[in-house]
């Protein structure tokens, strides 16, 4: 009996996590946006060098930084009044399991009466996977799923 809860206990925690999610807290200030996603390291992996792993490098290494930089740059993307924001990257804080990464966007408020919001977090990886977003400004707030087929949102901000 010991045995095959062993052998159990050894084939899940081997497989990949369950769900295919990732979460987004997205700050819209006066004059700057700013996105923090939280997307689970082996996911992330695989989005970008096609290899599934626990382990980052090192989160501060100068290469993984621009290539998850220029990842979330082509995937998540915000347009006011047709001009489309350029994100830099702010921070990448790893922790055992996920990667939490800020990006932030400067804009000018005289355009804000709404965004057009796209997100294809790792759409193009896991067929199931949701992009869970929550929208805060000073007067309001709105959550938003993404997903195939779903990926992208006008958010009116009045």
């Amino acid at each position: 009996m010991i045995l095959f809860f062993s052998i159990l206990l050894f084939v899940f925690s081997w497989h990949d996590h369950p769900i295919h999610v990732s979460v987004s807290e997205v700050e819209i200030g006066p004059d700057k946006i700013t996105w923090t996603a939280r997307i689970y390291k082996d996911d992330l992996l695989l989005a970008l060098y096609g290899i599934r792993s626990q382990k980052v490098r090192n989160a501060h290494d100068d290469d993984i930084r621009n290539d998850i930089h220029h990842y979330l740059s082509r995937k998540v993307s915000i347009t006011i009044q047709d001009d489309k924001l350029n994100w830099q990257l702010m921070d990448v804080q790893p922790d055992p399991e996920a990667l939490y990464i800020t990006m932030s966007a400067d804009y000018s408020s005289a355009q804000l009466p709404a965004l057009v919001v796209k997100n294809q977090i790792l759409l193009e990886v896991y067929r199931d996977q949701k992009n869970l977003v929550n929208f805060s400004w000073d007067g309001g707030k709105k959550n938003v799923v993404f997903e195939s087929g779903d990926d992208q949102e006008l958010i009116s901000i009045q």
